[in-house]
């Protein structure tokens, strides 16, 4: 077992390594990931908030943050004395000390990602539960933990153990109670529609169910028998509410309040001895006069599922503030109980989409949930704007002024930045999948109906122009789904489809006449997806869809089609490095369907790919000075990185065929280069690049962290290793001159100064 955790443990450092190596290090990172729990201390020492990349302890009587560690947050518990927590990061367990926040064990959860966390009353057992359904059980022994499985379920769960910890209640499709010692099925409570949340009354008699149709149930531990119940579609808020689901439950220490988090940020509290609401509000940190309630979009992206983890909400341990993910959990609010009234909030959460730099590179723009404008030297939140009924698009004005949104209830807002307040609504669409700006920030145009673009003046919010052309060979109207200014202003440009056919329309901004029109870009059906201009304005760059998969560079002087390139299917737009060397695209999976996405960077001289950044590394764009680039992460941050981190060197033999007479930087630092190929078959070289003289040696793992093969390269002198007849090379076989497995293995350069490991994949 000892040689088991070593090798996880020694796992866990090459991935680390990996993502260091890769990317360096840097504190300039925007945003703190997805709120994923929110818990007070049962000791009332500690607030803590769980997101997809920290987990923050928060001193509870001052709300100062007491200590941040980097960790994925898919669930979280405090144990009963509040001494330690117990954190799951998708099958993994920690047990934290709450004092020191020192992770005291790890320990193998099991079942796929975790959903949920209990401890028992005397904090000796401990329940974890799967996202596949599957529950552990883990009892304390002198060092360790031993655990049991239950069998699976088929969805998203909740649990608590009874008050004696002798049952552990399960809620799914029903209230389910299993006896802990001998893990067998003693009994059911059936609910009115499958289970959301649970929570024990203080007295231990009591069990409060809520559900996915919005009624919050109440149940007799001692009778097995429904005492009563809520309807939690009565709650009192501003808007029409329907059936909405139960995010989480919390009693008050003495047992005469019920706090309910619905699923539409609504919060109720219910009076038990008066049967009735006494205050509800809704988690809006900054509320305004237009909220008319959440549409039950997650607010993140239009195919982004989000799963809710217990708790949302928590109550202080006195039940005199409640602390809920707000905004869409981009933000957490405390709210006052008793008066409903927001008394703090805690800044800076979300699932950040990048947007991109303003012109002079001062502001980077974010969006989804809340859209904000960070300050990027110092990362901090500049202004936040807060908009309801999700949303579809959005776009920053090149100087910075302003921001548009496009909303999924037909309407398009343009903020100013300064006051972060709505300085036009621009209705009457349907469709509103691109907006952008002008170069120089005077209009914005947007695809509305589907067949209709629309441009506005910004200052006056005045309709300019309403686009559209009909098909002379069909008939049809043109349907539009992309729509972008040339850098140089002089060119509108919109893509979609006419009859089948996939289209780019290129209209003159002077009085906005159509110039060309451009169809059969390799396929036949659906929409040209995505759409953007090279800096230089000499390119209009399409990305197909299917079923090619294919990104075109359209020539605009020509006519012609430059660059096509098997990029995949692409998952966000395109983008260029500002001197239009380098092209990125972020994709979801080689046959577009496996989502399994990866950035590459294409050399646009040479149409071909120079690097490649698997999960969870989602998107990656330039600054305007093209010396920092913003890589969006899985967990929800953005990292703003020097370009050199991601573009240390290319490989001599690339370099020269792009640029013969380009000069070669001299070596200031030791780095570590991709392999190629990669993946390979039975061999491959690894390039690599040495400052300084120094002795070097390349070691090989395989995924248990098996030192599979060393190569041991001798003294080297300074100088760039990338060729063929330079680089390191690896036949594919380990120490006795056997072949490996087909898999995915490590490579770790270590000479005398420095350290790097990446990844590589043999295929047989």
């Amino acid at each position: 077992m000892k040689n088991v955790l070593q090798r996880c443990l020694a796992t866990l450092i090459i991935l680390c390594s990996v993502m260091v190596s890769a990317y360096g290090q840097t504190d300039k990172i925007i945003g703190k990931g997805y709120v994923s729990a929110i818990q007070f201390s049962p000791d009332g020492r500690w607030l803590a908030i769980g997101t997809t990349a920290l987990l923050e302890l928060y001193e509870a009587q001052t709300y100062q943050l007491n200590r941040t560690i980097e960790m994925n947050v898919d669930a979280l518990e405090f144990s009963p004395d509040g001494a330690e927590m117990l954190v799951a990061d998708r099958d993994l367990l920690y047990r934290v000390d709450s004092t020191t926040g020192q992770v005291v064990e790890t320990l193998t959860g099991g079942g796929g990602f975790i959903d949920d966390l209990a401890y028992s009353s005397d904090g000796k057992q401990i329940a974890s539960i799967g996202g596949r359904g599957v529950i552990h059980l883990w009892e304390r022994c002198v060092k360790a933990f031993t655990f049991q499985s239950i069998p699976p379920r088929s969805r998203k769960h909740t649990l608590l153990f009874s008050p004696d910890g002798g049952q552990l209640i399960v809620g799914g499709d029903s209230v389910e109670i299993w006896d802990v010692d001998t893990v067998e099925f003693v009994g059911e409570f059936l609910t009115s529609s499958p289970v959301t949340s649970l929570a024990l009354h203080p007295d231990g008699t009591q069990l409060a169910v809520g559900t996915e149709k919005g009624q919050i149930e109440f149940w007799s531990l001692q009778t097995s028998n429904q005492t009563g119940m809520i309807n939690g579609n009565t709650v009192k808020v501003e808007g029409v509410r329907g059936p909405v689901e139960v995010d989480s439950l919390a009693f008050s220490l003495d047992g005469q309040t019920l706090i309910v988090g619905f699923y539409d940020a609504v919060v109720g509290v219910w009076d038990i001895a008066n049967q009735g609401w006494t205050r509800s509000w809704i988690n809006k940190t900054r509320p305004d006069e237009e909220f008319k309630g959440w549409t039950g979009s997650t607010g993140i992206s239009p195919n982004y599922e989000v799963r809710h983890w217990d708790p949302l909400l928590t109550l202080s341990r006195d039940g005199k503030t409640v602390v809920a993910a707000a905004d869409r959990a981009a933000n957490v609010g405390r709210w006052d109980v008793h008066t409903g009234r927001l008394t703090g909030r805690f800044e800076g959460y979300g699932y950040p989409v990048e947007l991109g730099f303003s012109d002079d590179g001062r502001y980077f723009f974010t969006g989804w949930g809340v859209a904000r404008v960070w300050d990027t030297a110092t990362t901090e939140i500049v202004a936040e704007m807060q908009y309801d009924n999700g949303m579809n698009a959005a776009a920053h004005s090149p100087n910075g002024r302003y921001v548009a949104i496009s909303h999924r209830d037909r309407r398009i807002t343009v903020w100013d930045v300064e006051t972060a307040t709505v300085k036009h609504v621009l209705g009457g669409a349907s469709w509103n999948n691109s907006v952008t700006f002008s170069p120089d920030s005077r209009l914005v145009a947007a695809v509305t109906l589907s067949f209709l673009i629309r441009v506005w003046d910004v200052e006056t919010g005045e309709l300019i122009a309403e686009l559209q052309k009909r098909d002379n060979r069909s008939g049809f109207l043109f349907s539009f789904s992309s729509v972008g200014f040339s850098p140089d202003g002089k060119w509108l440009a919109t893509a979609g489809h006419s009859a089948g056919v996939r289209t780019i329309t290129l209209w003159e901004t002077q009085g906005f006449t159509l110039q060309h029109v451009v169809d059969g870009l390799g396929a036949t059906d659906g929409f040209l997806h995505s759409l953007e201009f090279s800096p230089d304005s000499r390119w209009i760059v399409g990305y197909t869809g299917r079923p090619n998969f294919r990104t075109k560079f359209w020539n605009i002087e020509t006519g012609e089609i430059d660059l096509d390139l098997p990029t995949g299917l692409v998952w966000t737009p395109v983008g260029f490095s500002p001197d239009g060397r380098w092209f990125t695209t972020s994709i979801r999976g080689p046959d577009g369907d496996t989502y399994a996405p990866e950035v590459q960077i294409w050399d646009t001289r040479t149409g071909q790919p120079v690097e490649r950044f698997p999960r969870p590394y989602q998107q990656i764009i330039f600054s305007p000075d093209g010396m920092t680039v913003a890589v969006g992460h899985d967990n929800g941050r953005i990292y703003l990185l020097p370009i050199k981190t991601i573009l240390p060197y290319l490989p001599l033999d690339i370099v020269v065929a792009a640029q013969p007479n380009e000069p070669l930087e001299l070596v200031k630092r030791d780095a570590l280069l991709p392999n190629y190929p990669n993946p390979f078959n039975p061999e491959t070289w690894i390039p690599y690049q040495l400052a300084a003289a120094s002795s070097v040696r390349i070691h090989i793992y395989d995924l248990t962290a098996y030192r599979v093969r060393t190569l041991d390269l001798g003294r080297q002198p300074a100088g760039v290793y990338h060729t063929r007849n330079r680089a390191a090379y690896w036949d594919g076989r380990n120490e006795l001159g056997e072949r490996v497995a087909t898999g995915v293995y490590f490579y770790r350069l270590e000479t005398d100064n420095f350290t790097a490991t990446k990844r590589m994949v043999i295929i047989k």
